[in-house]
């Protein structure tokens, strides 16, 4: 019986600890520009940022259209991860687009709700007069 007890409290006790854990974030491989890209930016060193993030399941009735889907708002860190700026990722448009964001070529960190991972840290490159193009709406948690 006393080795039934320890061995319910021990599953108990590891069962809490798992739900404990931090799992906010997942740290994925970075991503850069595609060959070929082209910014359209008219400043020296800039590149783009283009975000594809998990679509916002909650309708927004002050749109238009509160039905059409949105990709939800990240975040953009400096590689040491100072937050550098955030993203409302929506054009405003009735086009169903994520907003371009013009950074200097350099190293980056991108915090954002992927599809069936949860926020996730992507790092990035924006590389000079390119565009970096990041797809989280897909199902990532296939791709395991």
């Amino acid at each position: 019986m006393k080795i039934i007890s320890t061995s319910l409290w021990g599953l108990a006790g590891a069962l809490l600890a798992g739900c404990a854990a931090d799992r906010s974030e997942m740290a994925l491989n970075p991503v850069g520009p595609a060959p070929g890209q082209f910014a359209a930016t008219t400043q020296s060193g800039a590149g783009s940022l283009v975000v594809y993030s998990a679509c916002d399941v909650n309708p927004d009735f002050n749109l238009r259209d509160e039905d059409r889907p949105r990709y939800t708002d990240y975040q953009i860190l400096t590689a040491d991860g100072r937050m550098l700026k955030f993203v409302h990722n929506d054009t405003g448009t009735i086009l169903q687009r994520p907003v371009a964001v013009s950074l200097p070529a350099g190293n980056y960190r991108v915090v954002a709700r992927a599809n069936g991972l949860g926020r996730v840290a992507v790092p990035v490159i924006i590389a000079s007069g390119q565009v970096t193009t990041l797809h989280l709406e897909r199902d990532l948690s296939l791709a395991r």
